[in-house]
C-alpha cells in the first residue's frame, strides 16, 4: 500500500471517529444546572402572571396547577418556595441536596418582587 492510500485510510478512520464519538455523546441535551435555571426563569414569570390574573400571591408553587415537572429541580425535588409580603424566593439545593455548596453542589434561585 502506498504512503498516500495510507493517508487517506488514516484520516477516513479519523473522520469516523470523530463522527460516532459526536453521534454518541454530543447531543446529551442541556445540564442539568442549566435545566433547574431555565426551570427557575419560567417559574418567575409564571408567578408573576399568576399573581396579576388572581389578584393574590400564591400560597405555594402547588397553587400554580402546573405539571410536577416544571415545579421540580434537575433531581425531581420540589422547589422551595417562599413569600414575605411581595418579595418572593423559590430555590433549589445543589446535587448534594445541602444549603450551600460549589460548581454543582451550589444552590440556585430566583428572587423578585411582584409588582403592584
Amino acid at each position: 500500500m502506498t504512503q498516500e492510500k495510507k493517508t487517506i485510510l488514516a484520516l477516513v478512520i479519523l473522520i469516523a471517529a470523530v463522527a460516532f464519538i459526536y453521534l454518541k455523546f454530543g447531543q446529551l441535551g442541556p445540564s442539568p444546572v442549566a435545566t433547574m435555571i431555565s426551570r427557575l426563569n419560567a417559574l418567575e414569570t409564571t408567578v408573576i402572571d399568576w399573581s396579576k390574573t388572581n389578584g393574590k400571591i400564591p400560597a405555594s408553587l402547588a397553587d400554580l396547577d402546573l405539571p410536577e415537572e416544571q415545579t421540580n429541580d434537575h433531581k425531581g425535588e420540589p422547589f422551595i418556595f417562599s413569600a414575605e409580603g411581595r418579595a418572593i424566593t423559590i430555590s433549589s439545593l445543589g446535587a448534594d441536596g445541602k444549603t450551600g455548596g460549589n460548581m454543582f453542589n451550589a444552590d440556585q434561585k430566583v428572587e423578585f418582587t411582584i409588582p403592584e
